[in-house]
């Protein structure tokens, strides 16, 4: 796995925005089911931003990996099996 971190090193996006953005939504999920709407409406949102990077970044793998399928599998992100 450590040889991924060297041809994953800088991921787009970084895997900190993505860590960040999963707490948020993860906090403002919580406030939600205390019966907050606002919350609610608001955690709809950040989970469409939130699935919006984790697709970037399966294309950064894909793009990365190029016909490497091992490499891309090694990554840890679930990838479409080749037809």
């Amino acid at each position: 796995m450590l040889a991924n971190a060297a041809v994953f090193e800088e991921p787009t996006p970084p895997l900190a925005g993505i860590t960040e953005a999963i707490d948020l939504l993860e906090t403002t999920y919580q406030s939600g089911l205390s019966g907050d709407h606002a919350a609610k409406k608001l955690a709809r949102q950040q989970r469409q931003s939130v699935n919006v990077l984790m697709v970037e970044l399966k294309s950064y793998v894909q793009i990365t990996a190029g016909d490497d399928a091992h490499q891309a599998t090694l990554s840890g992100i679930d990838l479409p099996q080749a037809s």
